[in-house]
């Protein structure tokens, strides 16, 4: 018969998938010997079984509960149901993703009526704790069992603050009033429906694998010697290896975190508890080296004796996640690669955005940095055409240009006066004219950008933009979809005179700074938007007898590569013959992910945000790389190009090289970097040896 419950001592951290994220973690405490009031864990098996029986408790699992209600009780030394000794339990959820801090499938005092909350009453000469248990549990149990609203308990609550007995008669009043049956009374009946609420209730929240965990209640509310509380093992907002937190005296439950008023810092803990402090000092130390990270520790306080109720990964902000994690390997708790998974990179982002000031994280930042310089694969480079971007480019950590777009470099107002001439006038020699103007600003743009570059590795883009945006004026240059027209490698090839001279500005910029500075440039030269190979053979052809008359007039050599972007289907598609011709690819995904999809990046958003609500996309794939569609031509075009020329370089320079998720996708394709704007390259730094260690792990 499969085992359907597991007492805590039982199970351990790592059967989450069985006894969820609280059990397992209870087990674990428990199991190396920390202060954890006992009980046990019906397990996901369990719920799965609920939901086969037609949403009842199977008698086998029944009877392993009462099997652990007799274990519980001779731990205890108490009775379930007894007037005299009651065993008295919490009833929770435990889902595999913890949910910290939500109490609404969560019920205390299981195990009261009416004769046993007397009896408590009498026993411990404290009515008001009696009654106070009781309440809790009437409107726990109304809410999680019954399905009456929190609201109305807590009108009721409202009334009768000071008068405990009345509010416990008021909710039992309510519960008959809107369900038509009396509170139940028989403590097992009163677990069998909450455990059988809790499957439900997690079921409806989408947690359809739930364990449920019963454990013995300590109390936090029986007066000034005890107290509830929520302890973190190092402060969430800022990181600071220090103990911070929530202490609520006399109190229970939830209440900790709604009774704002009463609540005070855990360091006045010391004084209101010193023995159950120093306790609690101790414990988070051993969680947190046991568990390798930082916790969210739920503690009672019951006769100034301290019980520890659950621990979980602690939630934290961006800041404090960068700085424990850099913290926790200088500690020696975790290695690099564990410390670089635990962040979120787009959280990275944002921090950057909103700006690091504290010199602390600054430095965190930078170590995290260069520890994925040590593991990743991938490279980083940057997609900028000035010096400003590249020099914070460079900050970030970009090591090179994988996209420098040149006709960016048009746009002022003397040089795109100049190339409007190039493309209007018919004679050829007026059009050289213009480009001979235009040659000595392309050139001093790639100086400055050689100069801040360095040995870097640099890749220009010749002219790409669409023809009109030069000539919206010029009736002669109308075109109905610009964006697929006279653009890329077809202008080159309708005026070869524009792509030798960019191609001269471009080498003798590389040799000048070689003759200056004494810096070594090797250009990467990139042709846009090939379709074939035969008109990337004509454009290739004026850019080497462009850079042999360069040579020959300056007297010197010069290394170079001669690249395209891949950023047509059909040049993906034929990608093997392609290769013949060129020494890289750059993958231009976003006018890829255009003419796969049929869409236009530019206009279509309300439409994709649809696609997205109805389920007919996942996700934007202009942001993240579409895998099935586009990713298996970039997969089909890299493996034939490899074929054509196993030296091939690879690379990415649309907006998903910025993308975490496509960022591991292109690792797995073995590309050799990826390229996106300034403010991303951390971004890209870190998904890169996240995809490294993820692969890893998975080889």
């Amino acid at each position: 018969m499969q085992k359907l419950v597991y007492s805590f001592n039982e199970g351990s951290k790592d059967m989450k998938n069985l006894l969820g994220d609280k059990g397992a973690n209870l087990s674990e405490m428990t199991k190396i010997g920390l202060r954890v009031p006992f009980g046990f864990i019906a397990t996901t098996e369990a719920c799965n079984q609920y939901y086969a029986e037609g949403e009842k408790l199977s008698e086998d699992l029944i009877t392993e509960i009462e099997y652990q209600i007799e274990v519980l009780e001779n731990v205890t030394g108490k009775k379930f149901g007894d007037r005299e000794n009651p065993l008295l339990v919490s009833v929770r959820s435990s889902a595999e993703k913890p949910m910290t801090g939500i109490m609404d499938d969560t019920i205390l005092n299981l195990g009261l009526n009416d004769e046993i909350a007397d009896a408590l009453a009498s026993s411990t000469e404290n009515p008001d704790f009696a009654y106070d248990s009781y309440r809790r549990f009437i409107q726990m149990y109304g809410v999680t069992v019954m399905g009456i609203s929190k609201a109305e308990f807590e009108n009721i609550f409202e009334c009768y603050v000071q008068n405990m007995q009345r509010i416990v008669c008021e909710y039992k009043e309510l519960i008959h009033r809107q369900t038509g049956e009396e509170f139940p009374q028989e403590p097992k009946k009163q677990l069998v429906e909450a455990i059988q609420a809790i499957f439900r209730y997690n079921h409806c929240m989408d947690e359809k694998d739930t364990a449920v965990v019963v454990q013995s209640m300590v109390f936090g509310n029986t007066g000034n010697d005890s107290g509830t509380g929520v302890a973190f093992t190092r402060n969430p907002e800022s990181g600071n290896h220090e103990l911070c937190g929530r202490l609520l005296i006399d109190a229970q439950g939830e209440d900790v975190e709604f009774a704002l008023e009463r609540v005070k810092s855990i360091n006045d803990m010391e004084e209101s508890f010193p023995e159950a402090y120093k306790d609690l000092l101790r414990i988070a130390n051993v969680l947190e080296k046991h568990y390798k990270d930082m916790q969210r520790i739920e503690f009672t306080v019951d006769c100034n004796r301290l019980h520890i109720l659950q621990t979980a990964t602690a939630a934290r902000s961006s800041e404090a996640a960068l700085l424990v994690a850099v913290d926790m390997v200088e500690e020696g708790l975790i290695s690099k690669e564990t410390a670089i998974e635990r962040l979120n990179p787009c959280e990275i982002e944002q921090l950057l955005h909103n700006g690091l000031k504290d010199s602390v994280y600054v430095d965190a930042f930078n170590r995290i940095l260069s520890w994925t310089d040590e593991i990743r694969m991938l490279k980083v480079r940057t997609n900028a055409d000035n010096v400003e971007i590249l020099k914070l480019a460079l900050i970030y950590g970009a090591e090179g240009i994988g996209l420098c777009r040149t006709e960016h470099m048009f746009y002022e107002a003397d040089q795109s006066l100049l190339i409007q001439k190039v493309m209007l006038v018919e004679n050829e020699e007026e059009r050289k004219d213009a480009l001979a103007k235009i040659l000595p600003y392309q050139k001093a743009d790639f100086k400055r950008i050689y100069e801040v570059m360095e040995d870097k590795p640099v890749t220009i883009r010749l002219l790409d933009p669409p023809h009109l945006e030069y000539l919206s004026c010029s009736a002669d240059f109308q075109e109905f979809n610009p964006l697929l027209g006279h653009r890329g490698c077809r202008l080159a090839v309708t005026y070869p005179e524009i792509a030798s001279m960019q191609t001269r500005a471009i080498v003798e910029a590389a040799i000048e700074m070689n003759q200056e500075n004494n810096i070594d440039i090797v250009p990467e030269i990139m042709i846009p938007m090939v379709s074939t190979d035969t008109e990337l053979e004509v454009v290739k052809d004026t850019i080497i007898s462009t850079i042999e008359e360069c040579k020959k007039e300056y007297n010197a050599e010069i290394d170079y590569f001669i690249g395209t972007m891949i950023e047509v289907p059909r040049a993906a598609l034929t990608a093997g013959e392609i290769a013949k011709e060129v020494e890289f690819f750059s993958f231009g995904t976003n006018d890829l992910t255009q003419m796969v999809f049929g869409l236009s990046r530019n206009d279509t958003e309300k439409l994709i945000e649809e696609y997205i609500q109805k389920g007919i996309f996942d996700n934007n794939p202009f942001q993240t790389i579409d895998k099935k569609g586009v990713g298996k031509l970039m997969a089909d075009a890299v493996k034939s190009g490899r074929q054509t020329r196993p030296s091939l370089k690879l690379g990415v320079c649309g907006e998903h090289g910025g993308d975490p998720d496509s960022i591991e996708f292109f690792h797995k394709l073995g590309l050799h970097y990826v390229s996106c704007s300034p403010e991303k390259v951390p971004v890209a730094k870190i998904a890169a040896a996240q995809a490294a260690i993820k692969n890893k792990k998975e080889q």
